[in-house]
C-alpha cells in the first residue's frame, strides 16, 4: 500500500469514514464534489489530501462512470473506494475500473452483478436450498404489487424494495397505500442507482425480535426501541433523529419486545453517545406559513396541491430530493385542511 492513492467517490459521512481510516495507514487519498457541493464545507473535503471537481450537479455527479473516471485518471490514483450508495453496487463501475487499471476496492464485477440485482440474488438462494419470503419475480408493475398485496392473508403487508440496491425502500399495510409507496420508491431508486425497478416481497414485521447474536454485544435492543418509537412510527423524523435520541433508545426498557423463539438473552444496547442537542432552528417563514427545518439542502422534485387546495391528513403534497433520499410532504395531524397552511416534511422510510 505503499504508493496507492484512492480516489473516494462518494461524499459526506461515508466517505469521512474511509478518509479516516486510509489516513491512519498512510495512503493518500482525493475526495470528490459536485458542482452543487462546491461551496459546501461537508468535512470529506478538507480531510482528503486533495479534491477533484466532477461536472455535473446532485446525485447524478456520484452516479458519472465516465467522470469518476476521469477524476482518478488525472489525480494519478491507482484505486477507487465506492464506499456504499452511488456506484458502490454497480458492475459496469468495477469493470470499467479494471479495464483502466485501477483496483475496485470492492467486490468482483460479477458479484456485483449478482448479489446486485435482488431477482437474481433470490434465485441463486432458492437454488442453493435457502428459504425465502414469498415475492414477486423481477420487476414489479403497479398493478403486479396490487395483486400479490390482495392474494396474501388477512393482516398480511408488504415491503416494496428497489431491485438494484438499500434506497427505495418501504413497507405498506394496506393496499390503498401502494401506489403512493410504490411511486416514492421507483424515484428514490432511480436517483440512487439510475435504476427504478422494483419488487415486492412479502414483510415479516417481527424479524429483528427474532435476532440473536451470542457472544458479542449488539445494538438490537436500541433497534428495537427505534422501532416502535412513536416518532418514528408516525414517520416524523430526520436523518439525525437516532443521533438526537440515541441516550434514550439505548435506555429505554426491553420488556416490551416479546419474542416467539427465544427469550432476549443479550440485552446490550448501544453505548451511550455524547451528541449535541439539534433541536432544530427557528425560520421565519412568509406570512401564513409556518416554516421547516429541513436536515439538509434539498431540491423540490414535485408538488402535487395548489395553494387553496383541500387536503386530507397524511396525503402527501411534495416531494424534495435531498442527494439519494426522497423526502415525502405530508399534512400534520395538527393542521388545517389547506396546503397553502402547513406542511411537514418527514423522511420517508
Amino acid at each position: 500500500m505503499k504508493n496507492m492513492k484512492i480516489l473516494v467517490a462518494n461524499r459526506g459521512e461515508i466517505a469521512v469514514r474511509i478518509l479516516r481510516a486510509a489516513a491512519e495507514l498512510s495512503i493518500l487519498t482525493v475526495a470528490v464534489y459536485s458542482e452543487d457541493d462546491t461551496a459546501s464545507l461537508h468535512l470529506h473535503l478538507r480531510l482528503a489530501d486533495e479534491t477533484a471537481a466532477l461536472p455535473q450537479k446532485g446525485v447524478q455527479a456520484y452516479l458519472d462512470i465516465k467522470s469518476m473516471i476521469a477524476a482518478a485518471k488525472r489525480s494519478g490514483c491507482t484505486a477507487i473506494h465506492p464506499g456504499y450508495g452511488f456506484l458502490a453496487e454497480n458492475a459496469d463501475f468495477s469493470r470499467q475500473c479494471e479495464k483502466e487499471n485501477i483496483l475496485f476496492i470492492g467486490p468482483a464485477a460479477d458479484t456485483l452483478a449478482l448479489f446486485g440485482d435482488k431477482t437474481r440474488a433470490r434465485d441463486l438462494a432458492k437454488n442453493c436450498g435457502i428459504p425465502i419470503l414469498p415475492a414477486t419475480a423481477g420487476p414489479t408493475s403497479l398493478k403486479q404489487a396490487k395483486d400479490f398485496f390482495t392474494s396474501l392473508t388477512d393482516n398480511a403487508a408488504i415491503m416494496i424494495k428497489a431491485i438494484a440496491g438499500g434506497r427505495g425502500m418501504r413497507p405498506v399495510y394496506c393496499i390503498e397505500d401502494i401506489k403512493d409507496a410504490y411511486s416514492l420508491c421507483q424515484s428514490e431508486a432511480l436517483a440512487a442507482f439510475g435504476n427504478k425497478d422494483i419488487y415486492v416481497e412479502k414483510l415479516i414485521s417481527r424479524a429483528l425480535r427474532e435476532f440473536q447474536i451470542n457472544s458479542v454485544k449488539t445494538n438490537i435492543p436500541m433497534l428495537q426501541n427505534l422501532l416502535i418509537h412513536p416518532d418514528v412510527c408516525a414517520n416524523h423524523v430526520t436523518t439525525r433523529f437516532v443521533e438526537d435520541h440515541i441516550k434514550t433508545l439505548a435506555e429505554a426498557d426491553n420488556t416490551c419486545h416479546a419474542a416467539l423463539f427465544f427469550d432476549d438473552k443479550n440485552p446490550s444496547g448501544a453505548e451511550e453517545n455524547s451528541l449535541p442537542d439539534a433541536s432544530g432552528k427557528d425560520i421565519q417563514g412568509p406570512e401564513n406559513t409556518q416554516a421547516v427545518f429541513a436536515p439538509m439542502i434539498g431540491t423540490v422534485v414535485s408538488i402535487s396541491a395548489a395553494e387553496g387546495d383541500a387536503v386530507h391528513k397524511g396525503q402527501p403534497i411534495a416531494v424534495v430530493e435531498a442527494m439519494k433520499m426522497h423526502l415525502g410532504g405530508a399534512i400534520d395531524a395538527n393542521s388545517a385542511d389547506k396546503a397553502s397552511r402547513f406542511i411537514q416534511l418527514v423522511r420517508c422510510i
